[in-house]
């Protein structure tokens, strides 16, 4: 028999209290993360991040102790916390902070170690660039620089010539409309942020299936 349980804190004290998503999310260290720097409050993650993660966890948890319950014929009892579920996907933030000290904060969509990698203003709405690697030089002559003399604002974030060239490419960008960056860069859907709409109508969802209009012969239409 396998047994397979899912509770908010996890630990006895925390056994009468009640668990939602955003504060599994809170508890488990992810909105500590989530949203920009202080003053500015922590962001949840949406939607139902917290509840959806504790699912997953919750359920390959099972099936493992069901392929080992096949296997051994002894049943296993799964005991899955929403907040270690969450604490789970802050990739390296514990190993950062127990092997040097740093406590990571929020930097909003800005990575603290690599740019250009965040969110930037076009005439007419957003454009999210990220150009990591040998992408970086690829990006610098889209913008008009040299990928030579710019190299080092690559991970020189907050360094002088780090926000020099952060300004350069908002700038770049704030000058042009969203189409007009995605024309130049040759490579909408890795530069633009996409409505659902529109994520729901380019080719890859599509062709992947990702998003299905019609259910027992209702579309969107009929609803």
């Amino acid at each position: 028999m396998v047994n397979g349980g899912l509770v908010g804190g996890g630990h006895p004290d925390y056994l009468g209290r009640a668990s939602y998503d955003m504060v599994g999310q809170a508890f488990g260290g992810l909105m500590y993360l989530t949203g920009f720097p202080d003053p500015e409050p922590p962001v949840r993650a949406t939607p139902y991040t917290g509840d959806y993660i504790s699912a997953l966890f919750a359920l390959w948890s099972s099936l493992a102790a069901y392929i080992h319950r096949l296997r051994t014929g002894h049943g296993q009892v799964v005991d899955v916390a929403q907040f270690e579920a969450v604490h789970q996907i802050l990739a390296g933030t514990m190993v950062q902070y127990f092997s040097t000290g740093t406590l990571r904060q929020r930097t909003g969509n800005k990575s603290p170690a690599f740019q250009p990698y965040d969110t930037f203003r076009a005439r007419d709405g957003w454009v999210v660039l990220g150009a990591v690697g040998g992408v970086f030089d690829r990006a610098c002559r889209v913008v008009g620089l040299d990928p030579r003399t710019c190299a080092a604002a690559k991970a020189d974030v907050n360094g002088a010539e780090g926000l020099e060239f952060d300004a350069h490419v908002r700038s770049w960008i704030g000058a042009r409309s969203v189409d007009e960056v995605v024309r130049v860069a040759d490579d909408p859907d890795n530069l633009t942020f996409r409505e659902f709409r529109r994520l729901l109508y380019s080719p890859d969802p599509r062709g992947r299936s990702a998003t299905v209009e019609e259910l027992n012969g209702l579309t969107r239409d009929d609803v």
